[in-house]
This record gives structure tokens, C-alpha cells and sequence, in this order.
């Protein structure tokens, strides 16, 4: 592999539609030219792109040693264009400096959009200063299927879907998407966390048939849970948003904490949540032993 010349780029960048990478190993060398990059980006260019296929990859050692924004496969677009049919499969990622897989539609302005995607059956852990998945801003028809997602690291998720606050106003939020059949276990903070979701926007989801277990590891602030959805000080709405979770099985016993440790939380943080959502849980199994199965705050 080699690093990214500059700025923040991709160890392989694609810029042009209907591309496919299968067999390779992308290895970041933790930019040993002093410059962030990522292991594998897609549209980073501003234009609209579409048919993309990463398939049987191992993404690696993206990002600076010490810091900085290496992803190890990120969907993302800008400049008010769309990046769309895009399908991960089979790959390995980990070792990241940012996160392993990010479906993150730009901040910079309205309509940057990341539409269609399928991640499936993919290994991702040790995603370093962040999630080892995340879905952020406008992610539309976005299905996450049959991954291995383990061993966040430094406080992070397994799963994070969130908006981002970074322009003061709304720049979109993932709709229709669905988190099924996944593993995910031994993050050092939550499982799947929804968490936040700055100025009320109306994210829907599906999250069913999940198997989760030894989440909240490494927490020691006693917040820890295997799904979690809570929103930041200020910003306590989470607007006409419809989160269904269903047939999800938890099993969650370990902890450096020794107590408020959980399950399933809401509000967890402090902030009780507003607006009017419709929260749904129906048919979950969830064993914590000593600890509080599900917390309202």
C-alpha cells in the first residue's frame, strides 16, 4: 500500500461510476508521510457517482499514528451531488485511526447524499477514535446485514447512527435503514447507539435480528448498553423519528462498572428525550444478570 499524497484522500480513491476492487489488501502504513487518508474513499470528488462494489478487501492502518481523520472505507459525498448503489461485502477492516466503515454524507451542505447501500457480511473492529461502523447525516435505503462487528476501542461504538452538529443547522439524517442479522459484541461503550441526533430530524429505522453480547467492556463511566438511544445537552428532540427494534437477542453481563449498567437504554445520558418519536421494542431478549435490562430516563 502506499499513503495519500496529500490532505485527506484515499489510499484508493473513486472519483467514476460503476467501478469494482475485489482481492486487494489496502494497507495505510499509518500515513507515514504525515498526511491523513483513508484505506478506500468513494465521492470525495463532488460529482455524482454510482455502481460501486469493494468485495473480498483488507483495509488497514489508515489515518495518522497519533490522531486525525483515517477512514477505513467511507461513502460520502458533497457539493450538493449524490454517491449512490454502492456494495461492501466480504471485507476485513480494522486497525483504523477514525472508524473502519463510515457512511457519512458530507456536513458542508444541503443535499449531500449517500443513497442505496448494502454492507454485508463484513469483519470490522478496532475502529480507533470512532465507531467501527457509523451512518451519519443524509444515508437514505442504507442496509447493514450480517457483519462481524466487534472490540470498539477508546469509548466508541459498534454501530453508531447519528447527525452531525458541525454547520449550526440540518444537513439531512439516515432514513429507511435497516440493521439486521449482525454481531456485535465487546464494544467498549455501546452496541448499536443511536446517539445524536442534533436539531431534531426524523430518522427512521429497523434494527432486528441482532445479536449482541459483552457491550459496554471498556466503560467506566457507567453508561454503558447494548442499545442506546439518547441525544446531547441542548438537543433533547428527536422530532417525528420511528425506531423499531424487534427479535434482537442481548446478552450482556460484563462490565468495569458496578452499577447503571444496561441493556437497552433511553435517555441514559441525562438529557430525558422530546419531541414526538415512536419508539418501538417488541420481542427483544435481554439478560444482564445484576444489571438493569432497560433504563427510561
Amino acid at each position: 500500500g502506499r499513503s495519500a499524497s496529500g490532505g485527506y484522500y484515499g489510499v484508493i480513491d473513486i472519483t467514476v461510476s460503476n467501478v469494482t476492487i475485489s482481492g486487494f489488501e489496502v494497507d495505510g502504513n499509518y500515513a507515514s508521510n504525515s498526511y491523513n487518508n483513508d484505506g478506500i474513499a468513494m465521492g470525495w470528488s463532488g460529482g455524482d457517482i454510482s455502481g460501486i462494489t469493494i468485495n473480498n478487501c483488507v483495509v488497514h492502518n489508515t489515518g495518522l499514528p497519533h490522531g486525525g481523520w483515517g477512514y477505513g472505507i467511507i461513502v460520502t459525498n458533497y457539493t450538493q451531488h449524490t454517491t449512490r448503489n454502492v456494495v461492501l461485502t466480504n471485507n476485513t477492516v480494522y486497525d483504523t485511526q477514525k472508524g473502519n466503515i463510515f457512511l457519512y454524507a458530507s456536513w458542508t451542505s444541503a443535499n449531500n447524499v449517500v443513497d442505496t447501500v448494502l454492507v454485508r457480511n463484513n469483519t470490522v473492529y478496532n475502529g480507533g477514535t470512532g465507531p467501527n461502523i457509523e451512518v451519519c447525516n443524509d444515508i437514505r435505503n442504507a442496509t447493514i446485514e450480517f457483519n462481524n462487528i466487534h472490540d470498539s476501542i477508546s469509548g466508541y461504538s459498534g454501530l453508531n447512527v447519528r447527525t452531525s452538529s458541525d454547520p449550526g443547522v440540518a444537513r439531512g439524517k439516515p432514513t429507511n435503514l435497516i440493521i439486521r442479522y449482525n454481531l456485535i459484541y465487546n464494544s467498549s461503550s455501546k452496541g448499536i447507539d443511536f446517539w445524536p441526533n442534533y436539531y431534531a430530524q426524523d430518522i427512521t429505522a429497523d434494527v432486528y435480528g441482532n445479536v449482541l453480547w459483552g457491550n459496554g467492556s471498556g466503560n467506566t463511566t457507567c453508561d454503558g448498553a447494548s442499545i442506546n438511544i439518547s441525544n446531547t445537552s441542548g438537543y433533547p428532540s428527536w422530532g417525528n423519528s420511528v425506531l423499531n427494534f424487534y427479535n434482537n437477542t442481548i446478552y450482556d453481563t460484563n462490565s468495569g462498572c458496578t452499577n447503571s449498567r444496561y441493556g437497552i437504554s433511553l435517555g441514559v445520558w441525562g438529557t430525558s428525550l422530546s419531541g414526538t418519536p415512536t419508539i418501538t421494542f417488541k420481542n427483544n431478549i435481554i439478560y444482564t444478570g445484576n444489571f438493569t435490562a432497560f433504563y427510561d430516563g
